[in-house]
């Protein structure tokens, strides 16, 4: 039926209008359409009468798991009343863009959704459903929200947030269940389940007035396990991370201050503070190790800011342990430390000391003996006041600038190393976009030259015609009138000719100096892509960079330990903590400076009753500075102990064969024996040292970080170690050396100044050669010979030199042949399967595209024997293939052919030739004044001095006689060869040649002859 079908056509319309029913007059106007007949707004009850479907509900009555009470630990509940507010203020935030923006209407259902699985975990099951069923209510509104949805979302969150004030009062609960019912259609819920949640939300009991469980006895290895569970949501872990190490931080320097007797109530406060907030993350995450240890510190802590008392002297002993451990158990959940192999102890005292509080109370000064204010002049661990300052420095300074705050971004380390790789390749292609610029702007200055001849020989030629009579016959021009050839110019075919060569020459030059002109705007706009690419890698570093103030307070917490053990006093001061410095380094520089800092404790530091017979204080003191110098990053460790003994090291040197009896050592070459393996003084070893591998490592360490070591030692006044380390290992600042044919990049660092020395400037002493200038004299070294290479004679009055500083000992000097330039260069390693040798740091590639190695010359000098063979063979490999250890030999080619010269200068090139061109003999004739070739390949027919007349030349000069010489022509007649072989031409081949041929000419001749420098 037709009507019944318009029918079912309007009420599927009018469903389709809801929740927002149709008006009257869009009632009319549809049944109007629909050829039905008219409806007032009470619908027929004839006709089939459908109620807009009800608003589907989140939660189902039978998916309800609520349970009979609900417990919640008083803290989470008062957590959780502390953290709605400023959940709250960023719902406002968002609420006004969520009426048309769905990525805003997205944000305020996330924030509900949060807060049912917060809400969840604190245990308060019931209003984690209500929470939800609102947040996926919210998203069903998309895409945006009306006038009164916007409205009862703006009031809603304030009976929440009633509710968690008092979650155990009825009514609380019955006002946000009618907040519900009153958000009509969009928030309706079945009304069994608002029954049910209405009933459960008040069932709450809060676990401290309840028989909950004791506190333990006894700490045991579970009470301390530091495993992360499997299930654990990834957004929860990070944000246990990112809280561990500035909290733990601020813990430990509060305990500190705590126990150097200089604290305030306000700093046990600060240590409450960060161990609550640990505890909560640590009890989220499910680490139970971090949990119970800062849930019985915070205990500890609660007891003592409830009486307005200091800890006294045991109890901040006990405490100072715990920061330790709690340090320890920071680093080993993120992956830098160990697990704490004291944590079960730590754990077990706390222990004592919180139950004993729970039943005794905090334990009377009297009854202790003495405070923390006394325990100042007891043996201590404790650092100075001025060392916990720098150990807060990054926590505290971003507290100055809190109302403007900078967003942060945590990004994976992997894809730091990646943009950095990527910054090393674009200012590799910049190098070789430049070079190749360098060699086009030669190539256009050459073509101008050219350019330049082209038109001077078009001017001759002009000249030729015009001045020498080559025009018409003077008959001929007489017929053309009564003009002689005075009074009137001829002009024929030859004329138009050479008046076109001289523009088209003219043309041509100036096309050229147009090309120069735009490749050096090029060359500009080059440069400026250049410093944004240095630029640009200098920002991408600082994303790797990080003050060494994060390394601090582990080195305190060894500081601390090793005192400890020792039963010493010790305090550590820290300069230049906020000192950047690649991460890289740093991470590799933590163990070198806790063996370093340990020995200074156990060596360095003396005991009390020595201290105070030499005037010394009570307190041993240790610095440790760091400092920025260029490109490289400056570490002391400076002890104020006894300093080396020098003569103790000297006579365990002897008896071990280090050094022969009576042989002369400076004091600093003796220091330096402390740093050979297994070199100890000590007769037994501890726990602590005497087992000869600690600076032995420390040295290792520094060198593996392209680094250098120096010792300063004062008798009775103590030990300075000094460590310079570049400031990054992915690039570095070098010299482009040419050695031998061989592009080489010498890394800047430790190279002290450039020299140019003359021939009498060097002397012999023993095996070897010095370097005098004025009443300096210098230890001189070829580069050669540091490679383990073959050294060659070189005959020039002068040559550059590299003055070298190395960890110990004067300024040494390294002769190189050639210093063409310095640069900011890119150091790639040599991959896993070539191995590592000393001397040599990777390689770089050339704005050629040709790789090159990067040296080390104080590496090279601190061992050069050792150095030689691997260093030798790193170099070969990494350079281009024709770099041969000897000589090349020359070869010059003369034909005024230029496809056929250029033909044979690239023959003798393959063959393993240094080859110069000529196009006559005059032009051969002038090359040879200069450097005599091995072996001239000529022509026989050229203009100016044809190839016959140019070896009759050769033969008749001294230097050149006994060249050997190649004629290559196209007469193949006997007697031109005749004229040849009398002239003194040692081969006669004619065109075609065999290349096979050619090449047994030229090693039989080549043979037995010198190599010519």
């Amino acid at each position: 039926d037709e009507v019944e079908i318009a029918e079912a056509l309007f009420g599927c319309l009018q469903h389709a209008a809801w929740p927002n029913p149709l008006g009257e007059a869009e009632v009319a106007a549809l049944r109007l359409m629909l050829g039905l007949p008219g409806m007032t707004t009470q619908h027929d009850q004839t006709a089939p009468q459908e109620s807009p479907p009800a608003a589907p509900a989140v939660v189902d009555a039978r998916a309800l798991d609520l349970p009979a009470q609900q417990q919640i630990d008083p803290e989470h509940l008062a957590l959780l009343a502390n953290e709605f507010p400023p959940m709250l203020a960023a719902m406002r935030a968002e609420l006004d863009a969520a009426r048309s923006d769905v990525a805003a209407l997205e944000a305020v259902a996330d924030l509900f959704e949060r807060g049912a699985n917060a809400v969840e975990v604190a245990g308060l099951v019931a209003l984690r459903h209500v929470l939800a069923h609102v947040g996926a209510r919210i998203r069903a509104a998309a895409p945006g929200l009306s006038n009164e949805q916007h409205a009862w979302l703006a009031d809603f969150p304030q009976r929440v947030r009633a509710y968690l004030a008092a979650p155990m009062d009825p009514s609380a609960a019955s006002a946000m269940i009618e907040s519900l019912l009153e958000g009509g259609e969009w928030m309706a819920l079945p009304p069994q389940v608002a029954a049910d949640l209405e009933q459960a939300l008040p069932r709450v009991t809060l676990v401290a007035d309840s028989s909950g469980p004791q506190r333990a006895k006894e700490a045991t290895a579970e009470l301390v396990s530091l495993v992360i569970p499997g299930d654990i949501n990834p957004e929860l872990l990070e944000g246990l991370l990112s809280e561990l190490p500035v909290q733990s931080a601020e813990f430990a320097a509060a305990m500190q201050r705590v126990a150097s007797g200089s604290a305030s109530m306000f700093d046990l406060d600060v240590a409450k503070r960060a161990a609550h907030t640990l505890k909560g993350a640590a009890h989220t995450v499910g680490v139970q190790g971090i949990a119970n240890l800062t849930h019985h510190v915070e205990d500890i802590l609660i007891a003592l800011t409830k009486h307005g008392r200091m800890p006294p002297r045991d109890l901040a002993e006990t405490l100072v342990g715990a920061a330790d451990c709690l340090e320890a158990m920071s680093e080993a959940v993120l992956g830098v430390g160990p697990v704490p192999h004291d944590a079960q102890q730590t754990l077990q005292h706390l222990l004592d000391w919180a139950n004993r509080i729970d039943v005794d109370g905090l334990p009377e000064d009297d009854a202790q003996g003495d405070t923390v204010a006394a325990h100042a002049d007891a043996p201590s661990t404790a650092t100075s006041t001025a060392e916990a300052s720098t150990a807060t420095e990054t926590t505290a300074e971003p507290n100055t600038h809190a109302a403007v705050p900078e967003n942060t971004l945590r990004l994976p380390a992997s894809l730091v190393d990646e943009l950095l790789r990527l910054v090393g390749e674009t200012m590799i292609a910049n190098t070789q976009i430049k070079e190749q610029l360098r060699l086009s702007v030669e190539h256009t200055r050459a073509v101008t030259k050219q350019n330049t001849a082209l038109q001077e020989l078009a001017g001759e030629l002009e000249q030729l015609v015009d001045v020498r009579g080559v025009t018409a016959p003077l008959g001929i021009a007489k017929q053309n009138g009564d003009f002689d050839a005075l009074e009137f110019d001829h002009f024929n075919e030859l004329h138009t000719v050479s008046r076109r060569l001289i523009e088209a020459a003219t043309d041509s030059r100036e096309l050229s100096l147009a090309g120069e002109q735009r490749l050096g705007t090029l060359a500009d706009l080059l440069d400026g892509q250049g410093r944004l690419a240095i630029e640009n890698q200098n920002v991408v570093m600082k994303t790797r960079m990080v003050p060494a103030s994060s390394v601090v307070s582990r080195l305190q917490r060894s500081v601390r330990q090793t005192a400890r053990l020792l039963d010493k006093r010790v305090e550590l001061d820290v300069t230049g903590a906020h000192t950047a410095i690649d991460s890289q380094v740093l991470n590799g520089l933590v163990d070198p400076l806790m063996h370093l800092l340990r020995n200074a404790a156990d060596h360095g530091i003396e005991d009390a009753d020595v201290r105070a017979a030499h005037g010394k204080p009570a307190v041993g003191r240790i610095t440790l500075g760091f400092a920025r110098e260029g490109t490289s990053v400056l570490v002391r460790v400076t002890d104020d102990g006894a300093g080396l003994d020098l003569a103790r090291i000297r006579a365990k040197a002897e008896s071990r064969g280090h050094l022969v009896q009576g042989q002369p050592a400076t004091d600093d070459e003796v220091a330096r024996l402390i740093l050979l393996p297994g070199f100890s003084t000590r007769e037994d070893a501890t726990h602590v040292s005497g087992r000869g591998i600690g600076m032995d490592a420390v040295y290792t360490k520094v060198q593996a970080l392209k680094g250098t070591l120096r010792l300063h030692t004062a008798p009775g006044r103590g030990l300075t170690v000094e460590m310079r380390l570049p400031a990054s290992l992915m690039t570095t600042h070098g010299l482009l050396v040419r050695h031998n044919d061989q592009m080489l990049a010498i890394s800047s660092y430790g190279i002290h100044d450039i020299r140019y020395v003359t021939r009498d400037q060097v002397r012999a002493l023993g095996n070897g050669q010095v370097y005098q200038e004025g009443t300096q004299v210098y230890e001189l070294h070829r580069l050669d010979a540091l490679l383990g290479r073959s050294t060659q004679r070189d005959e020039r009055d002068w040559f550059p030199a590299l003055l070298v500083q190395t960890d110990s000992g004067p300024l040494r000097a390294v002769r190189v042949h050639e210093v063409l330039d310095s640069q900011e260069v890119v150091v790639k390693g040599l991959g896993r399967y070539v191995p590592r040798p000393q001397g040599v740091v990777g390689v770089t590639i050339l704005g050629d595209g040709s790789i090159a190695p990067v040296l080390d010359l104080p590496q090279l000098l601190r061992a050069p024997q050792r150095a030689a063979r691997v260093a030798a063979t790193a170099v070969s490999t990494s350079t281009s293939a024709h770099s041969p250890v000897e000589a090349r030999r020359s070869a010059l080619v003369v034909d005024d052919s230029l496809s056929a010269r250029r033909a044979a200068a690239q023959f003798m090139r393959d063959a393993g030739f240094s080859v110069r061109t000529a196009i006559d003999g005059i032009e051969a004739a002038a090359l040879i004044e200069k450097q005599v070739p091995d072996i001239i390949l000529v022509d026989m027919e050229m203009p100016r001095m044809n190839g016959l007349e140019f070896t009759t030349h050769v033969r008749t000069r001294e230097a050149t006689r006994h060249v050997p010489i190649i004629m290559i022509t196209s007469r193949s007649t006997e007697k031109h060869r005749r004229q040849a072989e009398g002239v003194g031409v040692n081969v006669y081949l004619t065109k075609p040649f065999s290349d096979g041929e050619l090449l047994d000419h030229v090693e039989r001749l080549t043979a037995a002859a010198p190599v010519r420098a």
